[in-house]
This record gives structure tokens, sequence and C-alpha cells, in this order.
């Protein structure tokens, strides 16, 4: 059901018992993970709200980080932070570094530079090796595009960035690096 005004929406959702809409999204749940199962393009952040939805946070939460970085793919940086912002909660907590460079770029997709690094900086210290090179990448780039005034000279944001395409890290961290080296 489509409602072209969000106040009628609302109403009309929050008139069903709560009971009811739990079964309501039980049942788009089990149409859209047979759907997925079969092959079909589902936008898997849909997946894991209707599973939420439904108190299936387990058959969902698979779907949170990989539905966000489709999004973020798809350029919905909104529907990422509102997604991981409400629900890093249910990830497991080793789910929440990959979610946290999830939300930090997307926050930077839409110009908040400062925000971004702050995102990174208070999960950074749990962050693996690994991991904090992706931060690394992530934390130059929004320095570069964030224009800090004489942080860094040139010569030192070419070189974190060299060092962060030498290592062995996933292709965004390279691409992120190699964005912040040619700025």
């Amino acid at each position: 059901m489509e409602f072209v005004n969000p106040a009628i929406r609302g109403h009309a959702y929050l008139s069903i018992p709560g009971v009811v809409r739990t079964a309501l999204h039980g049942g788009v749940a089990d149409d859209l993970l047979a759907r997925h199962a079969r092959g079909e393009k589902i936008q898997e952040l849909e997946i894991a709200w209707h599973c939420v939805r439904a108190d299936r946070v387990d058959e969902g939460r698979p779907f949170i980080l990989s539905g966000a970085r489709e999004a973020l793919d798809q350029g919905a940086p909104h529907e990422v932070e509102l997604a991981l912002r409400t629900g890093m909660d249910l990830l497991e907590e080793s789910e929440k570094t990959r979610a946290t460079l999830l939300l930090a770029e997307a926050v930077g997709e839409v110009g908040r530079w400062e925000e971004a690094m702050e995102i990174l900086a208070d999960r950074m210290p749990l962050a693996s090796p690994e991991e904090r090179v992706e931060f690394d990448a992530l934390h130059l780039l929004f320095r570069v595009r964030n224009n800090e005034p004489n942080t860094a000279t040139t010569e030192d944001i070419l070189g974190q960035a060299t060092d962060i395409l030498a290592a062995p890290v996933a292709l965004p961290a390279r691409l992120h690096a190699a964005t912040a080296g040619a700025l």
C-alpha cells in the first residue's frame, strides 16, 4: 500500500495493532527472503528492515551491512546513515567496526567531513590492524576534503596515501587513499 501523505501513512500504520504489524512484516520478510534466495535483485536494507520489524533480527542482521554497502554504492548515503544509526545496536560486536566505516563513509558522502572523522575516531581504537588501515584511508580522505589548514604538506599526504596503497588492504581503502592523494 502506498500513501502520498506521510502523516496519513503513519496514522494508518499505527492504527494497526502491534501484533498484526509484526505478522505483516513477517509475511513481507518471508516473501523478500524467498525472492532473494531465488536470485532476484532485492534491496537488502528492505529485507533487513522487514526482518527486524518482524522480530527476526538474526535473519535480518546479515542484510544490514550488505544492504548499507549496496545503498551507498547506489548513491543513497542518507538511507545508509539512518539504517546504521538505528541498527548499530542490533549488530554483533565484530560487525560494528565495518558498520562504523560504512557510516563514516555515508556521512562523508554528504560533505560532513568533521562529523565523519569523529565517527571514525570513536571506533578506531577497537579496530584490528587490517581495519586500522581502512580507517586511516578514510580519515586521510576526509582531512583532505575538509581542507584542514596546513595539518600536512602535500608530500605528507602523498606519503600516507602511498603507504596505504602499498598495504594489503581491500579495494575501498585503496580507492580512498588514491583519491586523497589525487586531491
